[in-house]
C-alpha cells in the first residue's frame, strides 16, 4: 500500500470518525439541553470535520504539487484549536488557582514545535499563524491538567523534560552526520510514540474511572495533553510513520470527546438523569 492510498483510507476513516463524534455530541445536547462547554467541542468537531474533508478532496484530486498558502483546512485547524481550548477553559472558568509555570512551559514549547515548523516547511507566515492556537491550546490542556491534578510532581518533571527534550533533538537532527542523524532520528520516533501510548492508557483509565465530576474533568484534561502530543507527534513524523500519530490523535479525539459528554452529565444536574447516554 503506498503513502497516497493510505493518506485517502486515513482521511475516510477521520470524516468517518469525526462525523460520528459530531453527531453523538449533538444528539446529546439535543436530548438534555446541556451547557455551553460542550458546544465549543461540538463547534470544534465540525471545524475538524472540515478540516479531514479538505484533505480527502486534495488526495482524490491529486493536486499534490498545488495548494494554496493559506487553505481551507488551515481556517479548521485554527477553528478547532480555539474551541477545544474554550470547551477546556469552561471547566474551570471559576477556579482563581494558577499554573504559571506549566503554562510557560508549554508555550515555550509550542514555540519552538512553530520555529521546527517553519524550517521544515519555509511557510513562515502560516505556520506563525496556525501556531498562536495551537500554542493557546496547548497552554489550556497544560493548564487543565494542573488544575485536575492528573500529574503527580514527578511526572511533571519528567514530562516537561521530555516534551521539551525531545523538540530540541529533533531540531539539531539534521545539522548530525550520517548514519547518527538516522540513529538518533529512529531512537526519537520510538521514544516519542512510546510516551504518546503512554498518555494515552493514562487518558483511558482515567475515562474507565470517572464516577465524580473531579474525575471526569482530570479525563478529559489528560485526553486534551493526549490530542496535542497526538498532533505534535505527527507535525514531526515522515511517512509512512506519519500515520500512527495521527491514527492516534483520532483515537484521543475519541477519549477527549467521551470525556466530556461524562463531565457534563456529572456537572450539569438537568443533565443528571441522563448518565446512560454518556455510557453509549
Amino acid at each position: 500500500m503506498n503513502n497516497d492510498v493510505m493518506r485517502a483510507a486515513m482521511d475516510v476513516f477521520a470524516l468517518l470518525l469525526i462525523g460520528y463524534l459530531v453527531f453523538r455530541v449533538l444528539r446529546f445536547i439535543n436530548r438534555t439541553h446541556a451547557r455551553v462547554g460542550i458546544l465549543y467541542l461540538a463547534y470544534g468537531l465540525m471545524c475538524t470535520f472540515f478540516s479531514a474533508a479538505y484533505w480527502l478532496i486534495h488526495v482524490l484530486l491529486d493536486t499534490e504539487d498545488y495548494r494554496f498558502p493559506f487553505s481551507a483546512n488551515d481556517v479548521g485547524d485554527i477553528g478547532m484549536f480555539l474551541l477545544f481550548a474554550s470547551a477546556l477553559a469552561i471547566i474551570y472558568k471559576d477556579v482563581r488557582k494558577k499554573a504559571v509555570l506549566e503554562v510557560i512551559g508549554a508555550a515555550i514549547f509550542a514555540v519552538i514545535s512553530v520555529i521546527l515548523w517553519i524550517v521544515w516547511s519555509g511557510e513562515v507566515v502560516k505556520d506563525i499563524i496556525s501556531g498562536i492556537p495551537y500554542a493557546y491550546f496547548c497552554c489550556h490542556a497544560v493548564r487543565s491538567v494542573r488544575l485536575s491534578r492528573g500529574f503527580r510532581r514527578a511526572e511533571w518533571l519528567f514530562f516537561a523534560a521530555f516534551a521539551l527534550g525531545i523538540t530540541v533533538v529533533e531540531g539539531w537532527i539534521s545539522f548530525l552526520p550520517e548514519p547518527l542523524n538516522i540513529i538518533v532520528d529512529s531512537a526519537c520516533y520510538v521514544i516519542m510514540y512510546t510516551m504518546l501510548v503512554a498518555l494515552m492508557c493514562n487518558a483511558f483509565v482515567k475515562i474507565v474511572r470517572s464516577k465524580t465530576t473531579d474525575d471526569a474533568a482530570a479525563a478529559v484534561s489528560m485526553s486534551a495533553v493526549c490530542f496535542a502530543w497526538g498532533l505534535s507527534s505527527m507535525y514531526m513524523s515522515a511517512e509512512p510513520m506519519y500515520f500512527f500519530p495521527q491514527f492516534c490523535s483520532w483515537v484521543s479525539l475519541i477519549f477527549f470527546t467521551e470525556s466530556y459528554i461524562t463531565y457534563t452529565t456529572l456537572s450539569t444536574p438537568a443533565v443528571s438523569p441522563v448518565k446512560k447516554e454518556a455510557a453509549l
